[in-house]
């Protein structure tokens, strides 16, 4: 029996897809704010899977995030996400 892989809410989309709109460095677990296509919020923090290149959360900056994310050949690619807090206007979020 092959099993299918479960992707977790922010494995769904390309990682250029999503919109940087918050981050919080100024604690011992810094996390950003990423938005999807669809407007749903994911909470973020280093080390978490993101995007469907299985990508990973490498650094969280003051006004950016790097990702670094692999092809189906194993190529890397590192992706900065520059911050657009303006793109969270009119969404309700709710940080957990």
């Amino acid at each position: 029996m092959i099993e299918e892989e479960v992707l977790l809410p922010a494995q769904r989309f390309d990682v250029r897809d999503f919109a940087l709109v918050a981050v919080v460095t100024n604690t011992a677990k810094p996390k950003a704010l990423l938005i999807d296509p669809e407007k749903q919020p994911h909470t973020v923090k280093k080390g978490d899977l993101i995007g469907n290149r299985n990508g990973v959360l490498v650094d969280i900056r003051r006004n950016e995030i790097e990702i670094l994310q692999f092809d189906s050949l194993n190529a890397s690619e590192r992706v900065v996400m520059k911050l657009h807090p303006e793109l969270a206007a009119g969404l309700h979020i709710e940080l957990k």
